[in-house]
């Protein structure tokens, strides 16, 4: 089995902990990656919770508008 003896990279499993240069390079690119990930899915969460502020804050806008302009007009109509 000469075959067997040239596929020595192959055989190997991870976390063995005899990496090659290269190897050492990819997990660390692969390990930014992962905490550039994880930070982008914080600024989405942050965002999504500014925007559900907003939405609530535009909501009472809505209310309160509707409700001035209700008594406005009735206060219209009074006057009348």
């Amino acid at each position: 089995g000469e075959s067997m003896a040239t596929k020595k990279t192959g055989g190997r499993k991870p976390g063995d902990g005899n990496y090659s240069l290269r190897e050492k390079k990819h997990l660390a690119q692969i390990k930014q990656l992962k905490a550039e990930i994880a930070s982008e899915k914080l600024k989405v969460t942050v965002k999504d919770a500014e925007l559900k502020e907003t939405r609530e804050k535009l909501k009472k806008a809505l209310a309160a508008e509707k409700q001035l302009t209700a008594s406005a007009k009735a206060k219209k109509k009074a006057v009348k």
